[in-house]
């Protein structure tokens, strides 16, 4: 699942190689969004529409976003460079990247140093996700997504370990955004790893893991819907035998009904066709980053946190 989402692309060891494998080192342009006039039945005329502007691909012109005419453009390169300095202080280090919309939208994956071992082969790895955009939005996000080896699955963490910045090509705040994006990693993943280790130390009997599952799939009304039930009972079912049930830290535990969740949304969750014409390949890559699939995990995430506390 890792894969589907980020391709194998060696072993990059800068920004420049990933763009690169991911077909997003491209320069991007800011161009006049043009309004078609009517002059006569067989003429017609173009001119600008106050206001706006269109940022496309100078290789392809694909469009990539309509923004404010005072829109900032930065290209990719530049709003994500200080992710070269992390990864020179061995912070962390690049894995690989996507992008969605003819590269609209792009997320580069990082491994960090940090783990948490259970037994041999059981173990969560702290990974990170960077994404920007010429969507309009102006910011670069940077969210903790650890992986779960066994399963290869990612907690999308929507909801805690996000950290949002703006676009800056300055060098000066480029390695204080650097150096100040380590510190918040490293308290990010020392929080998390010990929600891990605590969701690996409550035992659970099956009617408690039913019981979760309930809070994460819950019922509009007292009867439950069959389509409801069948998503509970598929989740019991990954739970008690699915690929991460028999790991020390899984078996009979709110860690291992978690995984299973992480299973569900990114293995079973169904993913709808955009009417906007975007390929099923970017659906799915956006649902399990940041959409459907992503929401989903977050939640059992919080419902987790919610037995803990």
């Amino acid at each position: 699942m890792m894969r589907e989402i980020f391709p194998n692309i060696g072993l990059p060891q800068t920004l420049d190689e990933v763009l690169k494998a991911i077909d997003c080192d491209f320069e991007a342009e800011q161009v006049p969004v043009l309004q078609q006039l009517k002059i006569t039945d067989t003429q017609v005329a173009y001119a600008p529409i106050p206001g706006y502007s269109l940022i496309q691909r100078k290789d392809t012109q694909a469009p990539l976003g309509v923004n404010s005419a005072r829109y900032g453009l930065s290209q990719y390169k530049d709003t994500l460079a200080f992710l070269n300095d992390i990864v020179g202080s061995k912070e962390a280090e690049f894995v690989s990247g996507s992008s969605t919309d003819q590269g609209a939208r792009v997320y580069i994956a990082m491994k960090a140093p940090n783990s948490l071992v259970f037994a041999p082969g059981d173990e969560i790895q702290g990974y990170y996700t960077a994404s920007t955009s010429h969507d309009g939005s102006g910011s670069i996000q940077l969210t903790f997504t650890p992986l779960h080896t066994k399963t290869q699955t990612l907690l999308t963490s929507l909801d805690f370990g996000v950290v949002k910045m703006r676009h800056t090509v300055k060098v000066k705040d480029r390695l204080a955004r650097a150096s100040g994006t380590v510190a918040k990693m490293n308290e990010v993943w020392t929080r998390h790893a010990d929600k891990f280790a605590k969701f690996s130390g409550l035992a659970m009997t099956d009617d408690d893991a039913k019981a979760y599952f309930a809070m994460i799939v819950p019922s509009d009304t007292e009867e439950v819907h069959p389509r409801t039930q069948n998503t509970r009972d598929k989740l019991y079912d990954l739970y008690k035998v699915g690929m991460a049930s028999n790991l020390p830290s899984c078996k009979d535990t709110l860690l291992g009904a978690f995984v299973a969740a992480l299973v569900f949304g990114d293995y079973y969750k169904s993913v709808r066709h955009s009417i906007v014409g975007r390929s099923e390949k970017d659906a799915m890559i956006e649902s399990r980053l940041t959409g459907t699939a992503a929401r989903f995990k977050a939640d059992a995430y919080a419902a987790c946190l919610k037995l803990v506390w």
